[in-house]
């Protein structure tokens, strides 16, 4: 009827209209190529990092085993020095001590005023440490010589001690002594030869093994 008619087309002028679809979101198109480039270049930034890391560590650390070293030898050189002058020191207490063992000897078979005390300097030029100390007792006609630093001898040499008095035209021979190889010391009691007056200067020379009366082989050690 034109009445239902009405109420039918009312309602559906009523009726909301439909929400159109919503549009699809869009993703862009990333082309697989262009990620392993990026890929590679962080990884390349990645390797440079590290790489200059590790080079500046390295660095670092030879420096602080250059300095390291650097100490090392400095400590090892003062060291050295210091046992240098702690054997030198000792050399010299000892020269001392065997110039008083001598006099301590000698002065209990004479009066201590006529002992004649004589220190003997090097001769030899790679050997200018070497040095001797001889004790001259002239009322018993002994003496008592102390050497040291003296070099190590051949099998076929002697070192032969030689008194020098004015009386006598060549030097009085006061007999031959070893050293020891490692330290090149001695210590020799002597008696000349020939009676002895007056003992200006005592020498030592090197000779063949034995001795020799008159002196061949040259002088290492002599007193003033």
């Amino acid at each position: 009827s034109p009445a239902l008619r009405e109420r039918v087309l009312a309602s559906i002028s009523q009726t909301p209209a439909a929400s159109p679809a919503p549009k699809a979101a869009v993703i862009p198109f990333i082309s697989p190529t262009w990620i392993g480039w990026a890929a590679a270049a962080c990884l390349a930034m990645g390797v440079g990092f590290l790489a200059q890391m590790y080079l500046g560590t390295r660095g670092e650390l030879l420096r602080a085993r250059e300095a390291e070293a650097l100490a090392r030898i400095e400590a090892q050189s003062t060291l050295q020095l210091l046992e240098a002058e702690r054997l030198f020191s000792q050399g010299q207490l000892s020269e001392l001590r065997s110039a008083r063992d001598q006099v301590a000897v000698l002065e209990q078979q004479a009066d201590l005023a006529q002992l004649k005390i004589s220190s003997l300097a090097s001769l030899l030029g790679d050997s200018p440490e070497a040095r001797a100390i001889a004790v001259w007792n002239p009322v018993s006609q002994e003496g008592v010589l102390t050497v040291s630093s003296l070099p190590a001898l051949a099998d076929n040499q002697d070192y032969q001690l030689w008194v020098i008095d004015p009386q006598y035209p060549i030097p009085v021979d006061g007999g031959v002594f070893t050293v020891d190889p490692g330290t090149g010391e001695a210590r020799y009691q002597f008696t000349p030869n020939l009676p002895v007056a007056e003992a200006t200067v005592f020498a030592i020379s090197l000779e063949r093994k034995g001795g020799v009366p008159v002196a061949e082989g040259p002088m290492v050690l002599i007193s003033p």
